[in-house]
């Protein structure tokens, strides 16, 4: 209905505008863009690679939250039904796991940590 798909909407950026808010000093964040539920944010750093596969890592083992980080960008599309405080829970994670992550980057980490998980009960985005 146009109710939801308006709600989609305003929520969707409600999400891109709190990664910005999150991110907005990180010297890694480059940009979120897209519409509705489905975005991405895209980041800049030495091993763009490395850095997704390690953020996926430390979200999956410390957080049980699962999201796809690969090549230069966090890919998101939420379901529609998960309720806005949860998924603004979930994005605090991912810029907390993020930050962190950026404190302790090397520019001679290797990226040889691996980001593929396969535990059914994980919580995704």
């Amino acid at each position: 209905s146009n109710t939801l798909l308006q709600k989609v909407s305003e929520h969707g950026e409600e999400m891109r505008n709190r990664f910005l808010k999150n991110l907005s000093q990180s010297s890694f964040f480059k940009n979120c863009r897209g519409r509705g539920y489905r975005f991405a944010v895209e980041y800049q750093c030495h091993n763009k690679d490395g850095f997704g596969r390690m953020l996926t890592k430390k979200l999956f083992e410390e957080c049980n939250l699962l999201i796809n980080a690969k090549w230069h960008r966090i890919t998101l599309s939420p379901m529609l039904t998960e309720k806005p405080k949860i998924l603004n829970e979930k994005i605090d994670l991912i810029c907390e796991k993020f930050l962190a992550i950026e404190r302790n980057w090397g520019e001679d980490f290797g990226g040889s940590e691996n980001g593929m998980l396969s535990d059914p009960q994980a919580r995704s985005f």
